[in-house]
């Protein structure tokens, strides 16, 4: 169990489909017990919680995914706090399959929610905090509020600008960026 959740912090919703593959069934089995064997309390059941929903997301089982981040979030709510990173990480995720799903209001709340939080524990300009303004501005582009998504947009681009080219976070900001910033 200890080992599946640890194994599980590695799963990434780019490439996740290919653990989840070959090591689906250890995860599976792996969520039916966690909570009874680790305890409701434990942070690793959330995070187990929030791998296997970035294999499935990857895989497209958009609705498993999102069942598993609710829980997730409701966990660390409970556990945690509301001011904790791991909450904000939860809420971003969610917010993307949201994203995914079609459930554009829902997304911006998460990611509007995401974003208070992370202005509030790393500051207006961490790189974290701009690639999640990016993901808001990306989702305001999307409902149409092109002012408001391009001020985030040029934010969000700002804070990124001393990072070296090619930094994580100064590509996804980029990329995010580029979508907003087209000419209609």
């Amino acid at each position: 169990m200890e080992g599946c959740a640890e194994f599980s912090r590695r799963i990434d919703p780019d490439e996740g489909y290919r653990i989840y593959r070959v090591d689906g069934p250890h995860l599976e089995a792996a969520l039916r017990d966690a909570e009874t064997v680790l305890g409701s309390d434990d942070p690793r059941v959330s995070r187990l919680l929030n791998g296997v929903a970035a294999a499935l997301r990857s895989l497209g089982e958009l609705a498993r995914a999102k069942e598993l981040l609710e829980l997730a979030l409701e966990s660390d709510l409970r556990n945690l706090g509301e001011e904790h990173p791991t909450v904000a990480t939860l809420r971003f995720n969610l917010a993307a399959v949201a994203r995914d799903t079609g459930d554009l209001m829902r997304a911006r709340e998460l990611f509007t929610r995401t974003l208070a939080a992370r202005e509030r524990s790393l500051g207006a300009d961490h790189p974290a905090t701009s690639f999640t303004r990016a993901s808001l501005a990306g989702m305001l582009y999307r409902l149409g509020e092109t002012g408001p998504a391009r001020a985030e947009t040029e934010r969000a681009l700002w804070a990124v600008a001393d990072q070296s080219e090619g930094s994580r976070f100064r590509t996804r900001v980029e990329r995010a960026a580029a979508r907003v910033l087209r000419e209609p």
